[in-house]
């Protein structure tokens, strides 16, 4: 799933729905006095509630206070990370996002959810106006087809940002195949029809 500006709730639901089928009581397994462990099990549970019902202060609270108490190798962790950069991004709070969506790919290179974080990490990176970072987060997307297009667009956004439209639509027309004047007339037209 991919966290396209706040709207966050379907992937906040799915997200959520995964977590909490696996973690009733994988999340405790680390030889936990019971009472611990339906400690934990609370904690995770209100986590996800709070997520899926749009209060992101609060997931992330409960997710911060979550972390540290699952082993490392628990795989619940991932979920974790995941959710917990999501509530941070839906903050607006692009440096705690940028932060966990970093330790969610250090932990799990290959997680379920790798491309969607590797996607949001950039957007995230953009929003804070890290726009040569976001450029290059998108670029490791472009060979993945179900983020191409959307790779390459954010990424000629970015650059266009950073004041550097000329690289942008060299970009766009070098990996589209397209003569950069089509890509200035498209622009162009695009940007006549919005002053309208």
């Amino acid at each position: 799933m991919i966290i396209q500006c706040k709207k966050y709730r379907f992937l906040a639901f799915v997200a959520a729905s995964l977590f909490s089928l696996a973690s009733p009581k994988a999340l405790a397994q680390s030889a936990q006095p019971p009472s611990e462990e339906a400690a934990l099990n609370a904690l995770a549970d209100g986590a996800v509630k709070a997520l899926q019902s749009g209060d992101y202060a609060t997931a992330a609270a409960k997710f911060e206070e979550l972390s540290p108490k699952i082993p490392p190798e628990a795989p619940q962790l991932e979920e974790i990370f995941f959710m917990l950069g999501a509530a941070h991004f839906n903050l607006e709070q692009y440096d705690k996002a940028v932060e966990n969506f970093k330790k969610y790919q250090e932990k799990f290179p290959k997680g379920n959810h790798a491309q969607d974080v590797a996607f949001n990490l950039a957007q995230a990176l953009h929003l804070k106006k890290d726009f040569a970072g976001a450029v290059e987060n998108y670029a490791k997307l472009e060979s993945d087809p179900k983020f191409r297009d959307r790779a390459l667009f954010y990424s000629a956004y970015s650059l266009k940002e950073a004041g550097r439209l000329d690289e942008a639509i060299k970009n766009v027309s070098t990996r589209l195949g397209v003569e950069e004047q089509i890509i200035k007339r498209i622009l162009y037209n695009h940007f006549k029809k919005k002053k309208k």
